[in-house]
């Protein structure tokens, strides 16, 4: 899909001066265009002046699947989290400026097309989209941080676009195909594995499937399945391989959906990079102990605090880059 590309400045401005630094805080909301819809985000940065505010490095955060807002929050899942906007005021302490945005057709995001017409893809022209405002505003050093499926989505942005580094959050390490295939043998009485299993296969394998046990149509419907044999197309420890910048990769240690071993899997594929385990984050990017129910709690709850060694170490890692 070709992608028109424009940067409109803020519909709103945000300015709070800190009298003591003389530094202006800037939160605005920005939007772009990608093919016929407009995408909203919010650009948080500061400055000695407002007219200067792109001479921070600047993180674009890429949420992962489903329906996920700027603020890390998903239309699934009642209550807030605000993982990524928590992420973005901590960072900016540490002065690095963020640009995170509502996937398409959640929040103030527009999407005026068909399930049937995306892509796997489309996520990369959105970001890189949102990369060319970001350049067109100015700002200098780009570095991209890609949470859970939007790891992969940062990988293949970082191919297709000059950054200055890439950040794996919570990110998978292996493909999706495969992760399908795991969880349905898991998750299926015995009779209906071999069944779904040959039609994964043939999905994968570029032959649709038009019967499917109603069960699963939240996976299976046929249009969905454009969108899922171009996500198989991708591997992740492959695609981390190709990029020739400087990469961090992080893993919690409490992830219900990413494992300990996939973030080393990443690791593995791309030796230089460096490593950060945090045991006590979880998926949502929250400190929380070893109990499955404060957990999900922390899902659902703001007021779950984030690694004060999560914010460090991006910090560190940017100003060593």
């Amino acid at each position: 899909m070709k992608t028109v590309i424009t940067s409109l400045f803020g519909i709103f401005l945000s300015l709070n001066f800190c009298l003591a630094q003389n530094v202006i805080r800037v939160e605005e909301e920005l939007s772009f265009i990608w093919n016929k819809d407009t995408l909203y985000g919010t650009l948080l940065s500061q400055g000695k002046d407002s007219k200067k505010i792109n001479k921070l490095p600047v993180m674009l955060i890429i949420p992962g699947s489903g329906p996920t807002d700027r603020d890390g929050n998903s239309q699934l899942i009642p209550g807030t989290n605000n993982s990524f906007k928590l992420l973005a005021d901590s960072l900016l302490n540490h002065g690095i400026a963020t640009f995170r945005y509502d996937k398409m057709g959640v929040g103030k995001s527009q999407f005026s097309g068909t399930e049937e017409d995306l892509r796997f893809e489309d996520n990369v022209d959105i970001a890189s989209s949102a990369i060319q405002s970001l350049k067109k505003l100015g700002f200098k050093k780009i570095y991209i941080v890609g949470h859970s499926q939007g790891s992969l989505v940062g990988m293949l942005t970082a191919q297709q676009n000059k950054v200055k580094g890439f950040i794996s959050l919570e990110g998978s390490g292996i493909n999706a195909y495969i992760l399908l295939q795991e969880q349905l043998k898991k998750n299926l009485p015995e009779e209906m594995q071999k069944s779904t299993l040959q039609k994964m296969d043939s999905i994968k394998n570029g032959y649709p499937v038009t019967k499917y046990n109603p069960a699963l149509a939240s996976l299976l419907r046929e249009s969905l399945q454009p969108y899922l044999r171009s996500y198989f197309r991708y591997t992740p420890t492959e695609e981390i391989a190709k990029l020739k910048i400087p990469i961090l990769i992080i893993q919690g240690g409490q992830d219900l959906q990413t494992t300990t071993k996939e973030g080393e899997m990443l690791k593995e594929a791309a030796p230089k990079a460096e490593y950060l385990y945090l045991k006590n984050m979880n998926h949502v990017l929250k400190m929380v102990d070893e109990s499955e129910e404060q957990n999900r709690a922390a899902y659902t709850d703001p007021d779950f605090p984030l690694p004060k060694e999560l914010v460090n170490k991006i910090t560190n890692w940017v100003k060593s880059n």
